[in-house]
């Protein structure tokens, strides 16, 4: 069918004293009040268009990114918007997730108007001729109700991992700032603070493994690689990665992310833009880089980074970070608290990940 046999086009205006709604790219539409940042709408609202709940409501310039959704609610929208009305009997939930699927975003972009992407428009005279499959309504539902309960159990599991990373935040400042513990330098705990080499990163020789800032997750600081890359030339043994070492980065947007090796990842080789430290026997290495974690730590690397022009912390100021420090034993203790919170964090996060793929492939098998 044509998309212009399942909608028409909702013109009606005239209403400003209705819920001004808006399309996000990620959740849909949303009112705009429940919307953070600044409202730029116009104080003369006469001219905004009319929304019905269950109307199909798109971003004209943005449907080519996938700034759609279904309205819950009645309201209005800014006349850059573009509405749709149901002409036939559908599932909403249906057709929510239809105008997600890359296949129908990609017919949104060819079908655009406009010389450049920031001037690709998209409306009703185009998006109508476009062509879809469409089951019978009695299928509609059956898939939409699957996807609504899938998408149920992916937030569910996403709030449990949100809520153990925050109380893991509070844990960290609970147990990690005791002011009756010795004040170190991180030069005092660990050693080297060495750069990493230089060598472009080619493709994955099955041997030698180059670990980049951008192969360290933001959330979890986990080595997450997808498609492992060596180095040009043989790497030298002084760049291997080894137990007890930390990793900083030292530059851009990343800055004074941390990551600490673990053995399950393999031979590593460190990348120019990150510093190794190599903490000494006599302290507990998982305890020196929980103090990579906290919030202390985090405001330090905002003072620390900006105090020139180009965002970075070079080996000196890393050596001189401050932060509080247990005899060994407690160390210990602490340490092991958090390698096993850590991997309880880590399940539930890989669970997440699992849901979120599967529900990727479900979508491909559905909306063929």
């Amino acid at each position: 069918m044509r998309i212009g046999d399942v909608y028409s086009e909702r013109s009606e205006r005239g209403a400003e004293d209705m819920e001004l709604l808006s399309v996000t790219m990620n959740d849909g539409v949303k009112m705009r009040s429940d919307i953070e940042g600044k409202d730029n709408s116009s104080e003369d609202k006469s001219n905004y268009k009319i929304v019905r709940a269950g109307d199909m409501v798109y971003n004209s310039m943005r449907m080519w990114q996938g700034a759609n959704g279904i309205s819950p609610w009645d309201g209005i929208v800014s006349p850059a918007y573009t509405v749709l009305k149901p002409r036939i009997p559908i599932s909403n939930g249906f057709f929510a997730a239809l105008f997600k699927t890359h296949r129908l975003i990609n017919e949104f972009r060819k079908n655009s108007q406009g010389m450049t992407s920031d001037t690709w428009n998209l409306k009703y005279p185009q998006i109508e001729t476009i062509k879809t499959c469409i089951p019978a309504l009695a299928e509609q539902e059956k898939i939409a109700d699957f996807l609504m309960a899938l998408d149920q159990r992916i937030e569910k599991q996403r709030t449990l991992v949100e809520h153990l990373k925050k109380y893991k935040r509070g844990l960290l400042s609970s147990l990690l700032d005791k002011e009756e513990w010795q004040t170190v330098l991180m030069q005092d705990v660990a050693c080297g603070f060495d750069y990493g080499m230089n060598s472009a990163a080619t493709e994955y020789d099955g041997k030698h493994k180059y670990i980049r800032i951008t192969d360290i997750d933001e959330s979890t600081h986990k080595y997450i690689s997808t498609e492992c890359v060596s180095p040009s030339d043989l790497p030298e043994a002084k760049y291997k990665v080894e137990e007890n070492d930390i990793l900083f980065a030292r530059t851009g947007a990343s800055v004074g992310k941390s990551y600490i090796y673990d053995s399950r990842d393999g031979d590593l080789y460190y990348a120019g833009f990150l510093i190794r430290a190599s903490v000494k026997p006599d302290f507990n290495s998982y305890f020196v880089y929980l103090n990579t974690l906290t919030l202390g730590y985090q405001r330090w690397v905002v003072l620390e980074s900006t105090r020139s022009g180009q965002p970075g912390i070079n080996a000196e100021q890393y050596r001189n970070y401050k932060f509080k420090c247990p005899p060994i034993e407690i160390q210990n203790k602490i340490a092991n608290i958090f390698i096993h919170f850590d991997l309880k964090l880590q399940r539930e996060q890989e669970i997440l990940y699992y849901l979120l793929n599967y529900k990727k492939a479900m979508m491909k098998n559905i909306f063929v």
